[in-house]
């Protein structure tokens, strides 16, 4: 599988069931594209999402526009992006610019 959309599918109500989406995703080495957006991460989430994708060797494209993930999970990020330079964030919080501002940092 290169993409794998999950766009609206509410992945977030269930932590324990998230944790193990992000150990899967962790051990993936093919995916490509991962649609995330419009799903609302808490922070914990967003940073179990971030460091399962800290040396992800394939996936180039995250979307995670309209999605909130804290700004725990936007700080986690702010590191894995520093590490995993082949990883691309799409993100257009309308209401989260924190998110936003960090990925500018870049």
């Amino acid at each position: 599988m290169f993409r794998l959309s999950l766009e609206w599918t509410k992945i977030d109500a269930n932590d324990e069931a998230f944790k193990e989406f992000c150990v899967g995703l962790e051990q993936n080495e093919s995916l490509e594209t991962l649609n995330l957006s419009n799903n609302s991460f808490s922070s914990d989430q967003g940073r179990n999402l971030a460091f399962s994708l800290r040396n992800h060797d394939s996936l180039r494209v995250l979307d995670l526009n309209f999605t909130k993930i804290g700004d725990a999970g936007a700080s986690a990020f702010l590191d894995v992006l520093k590490v995993n330079k082949a990883l691309q964030v799409h993100n257009q919080n309308n209401h989260h610019l924190v998110l936003d501002l960090i990925f500018l940092g870049r």
